[in-house]
């Protein structure tokens, strides 16, 4: 399994489930996934905005995140999740 640094947007978009939601239907699941924080155990209750930290791909991606995980407003909050766990926003909108 391959991780990729990320952190969070704080989009401000209240789109709550929902984005956890398309993300489950646009990977296929069934069941409500895990945070995919992989520090955490936690389910996902949101499809958090994030962004991958040290390059130049500035690109918003959605991933399953806990609430603890999604609400971190610390912006020096930074996290691994599993490369296939990202899903473009644009390819959920």
């Amino acid at each position: 399994m391959s991780a990729v640094k990320v952190k969070n947007l704080h989009s401000g978009d209240t789109g709550g489930k929902g984005w956890l939601r398309r993300w489950m239907e646009y990977k296929d699941y069934d069941t409500v996934p895990f945070c995919s924080n992989i520090s955490c155990i936690n389910e996902a209750v949101h499809g958090g905005h994030v962004i991958k930290v040290g390059n130049a791909d500035k690109r918003r991606y959605i991933v399953p995140l806990c609430a603890d995980c999604n609400e971190n407003k610390d912006d020096s909050f930074e996290f691994y999740v599993p490369e296939d766990d990202l899903v473009l926003l644009t390819d959920l909108s």
